[in-house]
């Protein structure tokens, strides 16, 4: 089991980003080091992330997203991610669109700390911010 960012999922383990990263960049017949070019990233930490060592963030998949034309939402494994409440819901569809917390923050014009209080079910939008949220919210219905 995995505890990443306060979620727990059995099925969204490093090992699904990391394999799913790799058959990615197999599928575009790239190596590593091709890859790291292309990405300006360092060839090492692919590696590692390919190995399910290393856990990317969601800007590290933003970028292998563009260079491996896949969503951000599955080069991530994000819709292995629980949505059982709004928190999660909220969360999931911030991966999706590939947003840090003070990314979609701005977007939505709130703190960032709003954000991570949403997405921990510490508290919930007031109606202005939920009418917004209903918007991105589409994107979990895939």
């Amino acid at each position: 089991m995995v505890k990443k960012h306060g979620y727990l999922s059995v099925e969204n383990s490093p090992s699904t980003t990391a394999k799913r990263i790799y058959e990615a960049r197999i599928e575009k017949g790239l190596s590593i080091k091709r890859l790291a070019k292309l990405s300006q990233m360092d060839k090492t930490y692919l590696n590692k992330i390919e190995l399910g060592g290393n856990v990317p963030s969601s800007k590290i998949i933003k970028k292998l997203s563009l260079v491996l034309e896949k969503p951000i939402w599955y080069l991530g494994a994000y819709d292995k991610f629980p949505q059982n409440t709004l928190g999660e819901r909220i969360y999931k569809c911030r991966l999706f669109y590939g947003y840090t917390q003070k990314e979609f923050a701005a977007v939505l014009g709130v703190l960032p700390e709003t954000v991570r209080n949403w997405e921990k079910d510490i508290s919930t939008p007031i109606k202005k911010h939920s009418n917004i949220l209903k918007i991105f919210l589409k994107i979990l219905k895939i």
